[in-house]
């Protein structure tokens, strides 16, 4: 990773991966983050409380 962050630093993003077209970020593209995200944050929440304790 340090290499290729090396490389777009030397010689510019179109000489080293040629030319990258990010799309704009929109609902379709962040809805799935989104979700994961908020199940992960209930899962964790909900987990250590059903443990058992020692």
């Amino acid at each position: 990773m340090l290499a290729g962050l090396m490389g777009v630093s030397a010689f510019g993003n179109l000489n080293y991966f040629g030319r990258i077209q990010v799309p704009s970020l929109n609902w379709h593209a962040l809805l799935p983050g989104i979700c994961v995200a908020l199940s992960c944050g209930v899962l964790g929440a909900c987990l250590p409380s059903s443990w058992p304790r020692p």
